[in-house]
């Protein structure tokens, strides 16, 4: 409509003076320390890992997806996020997905957590040599050990464990 306006074919936008409905306010649901138990306790453990680093980075999966191990420095138990990974249709029919790797949308998306405690920097850097991961590999990935995506992961491994850990 804006366009419409600006190249002449119409005088006034028909939505100009049009407010938008205002949004209620959703209250956020957090989990508690027993449900993110529960959930790790029911995961395979391939991806037990994903919960409590979830819980302590507050990424989100399309940032864990994306997450190579070289951006960790876990002898100060620090990790940075850079990028996220996104699910795209290859046609228009929204059918068939590839993953893509993208820089956060925001500077301000670009963060270092300092928090991750020494317990999980024990598992992770387990983890890391148990899977011999250099710099450049994934560390959340799917069962071939290629990269983890988002919405099957979402699907397959969280949906699943949320109703195995018996979580509303």
């Amino acid at each position: 409509v804006a366009d419409a306006v600006t190249e002449g074919l119409i005088a006034i936008s028909p939505a100009a003076t049009v407010k938008p409905p205002r949004q209620g306010r959703v209250e956020r649901r957090f989990l508690t320390l027993d449900e993110l138990t529960r959930l790790e306790q029911v995961m395979a453990p391939r991806w037990a890992l994903a919960v409590p680093f979830a819980a302590t980075t507050g990424w989100r999966c399309v940032e864990r997806s994306a997450w190579r191990w070289r951006e960790r420095n876990l002898a100060i138990g620090e990790v940075t996020v850079r990028s996220t990974a996104v699910s795209v249709s290859r046609d228009l029919s929204g059918g068939e997905t590839r993953r893509q790797i993208h820089p956060t949308k925001t500077f301000a998306g670009e963060r270092t957590v300092p928090t991750i405690t020494l317990a999980l920097r024990r598992r992770l850097a387990a983890l890391i040599d148990e899977r011999g991961l250099g710099p450049d590999d994934w560390l959340f990935t799917g069962r071939d050990g290629g990269p983890m995506t988002p919405d099957n992961w979402r699907n397959r491994v969280w949906g699943a464990a949320v109703k195995r850990a018996g979580i509303a």
